[in-house]
C-alpha cells in the first residue's frame, strides 16, 4: 500500500547525494513508492492515460543523467513503436548541440510527469530541448490563429495554480493571453530550457497529505490530458509533415530490405554486433532480416547492414 511521504524521501535528493552511489539504496526505495502511487493515479484516470507508456527516471548515476540523480521522474509518453518512428527525426542533433548528452527518455518526448526532488513535487506536461519532433510541431501549430485560441480555451478549463513557461521563467495562467502564446511559439524554437505547463506542491503540502496525495495528482492529470493531445506530435497532429517523413524511411527500409536474399554475405554496422559479418536467414514484411553470425541468429534492420562481396 501507499502510506504517503517523509522527510527521509526528500532527503534522499539532497544536493550532497546526487552523485553518490552510497544512496542508491535509499533512491530506489523511493521510486518503488512512486511506482506504486503511479499505478494508483493511472488505476484513478483510466483509459485516458493507459494508451501511453508508462516509465521512470534511473535511481542510479550514471551517463542518461549525467552522474547525477538529483530526481525521480515518473511519467507517461508515447509508446515503443512511436518512438521508434520518430528516432531519426530526433536524430538531427549534432555534435555540438547543446542536448547531444540528453539522451534520458524523458528528454526526447512530450510527457506527463511528476517529479520528486529535495523541495518539493512538480507535476505537469514537459517538452524539454531534445523533445524536438513535439517542440516544432507545437510551434507550426501555435503559428495559427485559431490553434492559438484552441490553446487559450483550454486553459480556461485548468486549475489557477497552473504555470506555463521555460525553465524558471513561468506565467501565471490567469495571466496568459494571445500574445503570450504567440511568442511562446517563437520560444519553443529558439530556447534552449524545456517548456512546461503544470503545478507544484511543496515538501509540507506533500507530506501532510499522506496517502491521500494520488487524489490531487490524479486530478492534476486529468486536466493534463487535453494539453498532452494538444502538444504532442501524432499522425493526427502533424503540423510538420513528420508523417511523410516516416511513410519514405518505411519505403526505404522495404527498398533496401528487397536487396537482400536469403544467403547473401552482409555486415551489421550498428548495435552489439556492429562490425560482425552473417548470413541473411530470413527477411520478414516490416524490413527486418534474420542474420546467422556465427552460431547465432539476431534480427537488425535492413538499413543498418551492408552488403559484404565475395
Amino acid at each position: 500500500m501507499f502510506d504517503g511521504l517523509n522527510e527521509e524521501t526528500f532527503a534522499a535528493y539532497a544536493q550532497e547525494k546526487w552523485s553518490s552511489n552510497v544512496h542508491n539504496l535509499a533512491r530506489m526505495q523511493v521510486k518503488s513508492q512512486l511506482e506504486l502511487l503511479a499505478g494508483l493515479v493511472a488505476e484513478d484516470i483510466g483509459g485516458d492515460l493507459s494508451v501511453l507508456e508508462r516509465s521512470a527516471s534511473d535511481e542510479i548515476p550514471n551517463i542518461t543523467n549525467q552522474k547525477k540523480v538529483d530526481a525521480q521522474w515518473l511519467y507517461w509518453f508515447r509508446n515503443a513503436q512511436e518512438r521508434q518512428e520518430l528516432k531519426s527525426l530526433l536524430q538531427e542533433n549534432t555534435l555540438s548541440s547543446p542536448s547531444f548528452f540528453n539522451i534520458a527518455a524523458q528528454d526526447k518526448h512530450a510527457i506527463i510527469a511528476f517529479v520528486l526532488r529535495h523541495d518539493g513535487l512538480w507535476m505537469g506536461l514537459r517538452l524539454a530541448s531534445a523533445a524536438m519532433v513535439d517542440r516544432k510541431n507545437l510551434s507550426a501549430k501555435l503559428d495559427k490563429t485559431w490553434e492559438r485560441e484552441g490553446f487559450l480555451t483550454l486553459l480556461k478549463n485548468v486549475s489557477d495554480h497552473f504555470e506555463v513557461g521555460f525553465g524558471n521563467e513561468v506565467v501565471a495562467l490567469s495571466d496568459m493571453d494571445a500574445e503570450h502564446i504567440e511568442a511562446m511559439a517563437g520560444q519553443l524554437l529558439a530556447s534552449k530550457e524545456s517548456w512546461h505547463i503544470g503545478q507544484r506542491l511543496s515538501k509540507d503540502d506533500v507530506i501532510a497529505m499522506g496517502e491521500s496525495l494520488r487524489n490531487p495528482l490524479a486530478e492534476v492529470f486529468k486536466q493534463l490530458i487535453p494539453f498532452y493531445k494538444y502538444c504532442s506530435w501524432s499522425k493526427e497532429n502533424d503540423f510538420i509533415g513528420a508523417q511523410k517523413h516516416i511513410q519514405e524511411e518505411k519505403a526505404e527500409k522495404r527498398r533496401q530490405a528487397g536487396s537482400y536474399a536469403v544467403g547473401d554475405k552482409v555486415r551489421i554496422t550498428s548495435g552489439l554486433f556492429s562490425g560482425k559479418q552473417g548470413l541473411v536467414e530470413s527477411i520478414d514484411t516490416k524490413s527486418n532480416v534474420r542474420v546467422k553470425v556465427g552460431n547465432m541468429s539476431v534480427v537488425v534492420p535492413s538499413s543498418e547492414l551492408i552488403p559484404v562481396k565475395g
